[in-house]
């Protein structure tokens, strides 16, 4: 549940920027969090993705997406959130590791 007194709540929108083997990719993270289940999309230049397996630990978030652009497969993103900053990392599978990070968006 969105618990507005805790500052490291995901929930919201995320301005994000990823590393990408293409270079820089901006898009938009929405994230809702009820209790450790996560939810919420992932927008950006291949359009919107659900985000699935949606998990929160603490100020930690992690989530699976399933692309099909470039090439077909799961991309597991584990980030933490630190008040209006997220960080971290995705496991693209063969093509190694890629960093995320982003600022939380006014509502």
């Amino acid at each position: 549940m969105n618990d507005e007194s805790n500052p490291n709540r995901p929930d919201g929108k995320w301005a994000m920027t990823s590393q990408t083997p293409m270079g820089p990719q901006g898009g938009v993270l929405t994230l809702s969090s009820n209790g450790n289940e996560l939810t919420g999309t992932m927008q950006g230049p291949q359009g919107v993705i659900e985000i699935d397996e949606g998990k929160l630990d603490g100020a930690t978030v992690s989530w699976v997406v399933h692309t099909q652009v470039p090439i077909p497969m799961d991309v597991v993103f584990t980030a933490k959130i630190a008040g209006d900053g997220i960080t971290g990392e995705a496991q693209l599978g063969a093509m190694g590791t890629m960093t995320i990070s982003g600022t939380r968006m006014e509502s």
